[in-house]
C-alpha cells in the first residue's frame, strides 16, 4: 500500500524492488515521477485470470465502482475545459477518497493491479490541470486504460455483454442517480455541483447501457427509452424534487420489470 504521509502529494509507494521517496520532492516532479513508472510498466496478467474466482454480486459492485469512476473523470475533463477549476479538482479527487476503498481489492489475488490502480488515482487527485496540461492528458488516458483492464481482468467480457448483468448496473446507476440528485439539490456548493453533476452522467450511461441491450421486447423498449429522454429534458429544465422523484420512481420500477422479463426468458 501506498503511505500518505500528508495532505499533499508526499507518499512514499513501495512496488518491488521499487522505492521512490517524495518528501523532499516538488509536487509535479513527483507525479511525474510516478506517471513514467506506470507508462512503462505492464500489469503482467492474463485476461480473466482471476475472473472466475468473482461472484456475479462482486462483479456488479466492482462494475458499479468503475462507471462511477469513468464518470466523475469525464465530468471533470468537461468542468477544466470549461475552466471551473474548482469543480473540476473535485471530480478527480472523488476516485480515490470516496471509490477506491470500496473496490475492496487490497487482500485479494490481485494486489498488482490494485496497487497500480490505487497510484493512478494518487495521481489523478494530485494533478493541476491548469498547470500540467499534458501530464494531466496522459493521467486521463492512463485511468482510462486501467479501468478498461480492470473490466477485462476482473468482470469479463462475458458478464459486461449480459443483459442480466447490464440491467442490474443500469438500476445500480439510477438507484445512485437519484441520490445523488437529492444530495445535489439540499445545498449550493461545489460539492452539490458535483453531485449533480454525477446523478446526470449517471442517468446518461445507464440510458447508454440500456440502448446497447440487444433483442428486448420492443414496445418495453420504446417505452423505457422515452422515459431516460423526459427525465434527462426534465432535469434539463430544472424540474422540482416531487417531479425527478415520480419519473425515476418509475423508471426504476420499469427497468426492474425488464430485468425480471429477460431473466425469466434465460432459464
Amino acid at each position: 500500500m501506498f503511505t500518505q504521509q500528508c495532505e499533499e502529494f508526499k507518499y512514499i509507494p513501495t512496488y518491488g524492488n521499487l522505492v521512490i521517496k517524495l518528501k523532499n520532492a516538488g509536487k509535479a516532479s513527483g507525479i511525474s515521477v510516478m506517471l513514467g513508472f506506470l507508462l512503462v510498466s505492464t500489469l503482467m496478467l492474463s485476461q480473466n485470470a482471476y475472473a472466475e474466482e468473482l461472484s456475479d454480486d462482486t462483479k456488479l459492485k466492482l462494475a458499479f465502482s468503475f462507471e462511477q469512476i469513468t464518470g466523475h473523470i469525464s465530468n471533470a475533463v468537461q468542468n477544466i475545459d470549461s475552466k471551473n477549476y474548482e469543480v473540476g479538482k473535485l471530480h478527480l479527487a472523488s476516485p480515490i477518497t470516496e471509490i477506491y476503498d470500496d473496490l475492496d481489492l487490497q487482500n485479494t489475488s490481485y494486489p498488482e493491479f490494485d496497487k497500480k490502480l490505487e497510484l493512478v488515482l494518487i495521481l489523478l487527485k494530485n494533478i493541476n490541470p491548469q498547470t500540467d496540461k499534458q501530464t494531466f492528458a496522459d493521467i486521463m488516458g492512463l485511468t482510462s486504460s486501467f479501468i478498461s483492464d480492470g473490466e477485462s481482468l476482473l468482470i469479463t467480457s462475458e458478464s459486461l455483454d449480459d443483459p442480466n448483468f447490464k440491467l442490474n448496473l443500469i438500476s445500480k446507476l439510477l438507484i445512485s442517480a437519484q441520490t445523488e440528485y437529492h444530495n445535489g439539490v439540499s445545498e449550493i456548493s461545489y460539492d452539490s455541483i458535483v453531485c449533480l453533476e454525477n446523478s446526470y452522467s449517471s442517468i446518461i450511461r445507464a440510458n447508454s447501457l440500456f440502448l446497447d441491450i440487444d433483442d428486448l421486447d420492443s414496445q418495453h423498449t420504446a417505452s423505457i427509452s422515452n422515459q431516460f429522454t423526459d427525465l434527462l429534458f426534465a432535469m434539463d429544465n430544472g424540474m422540482p424534487v416531487e417531479m425527478f422523484d415520480v419519473l425515476m420512481d418509475n423508471l426504476i420500477h420499469d427497468v426492474d420489470d425488464m430485468h425480471s422479463i429477460v431473466a425469466l426468458n434465460s432459464v
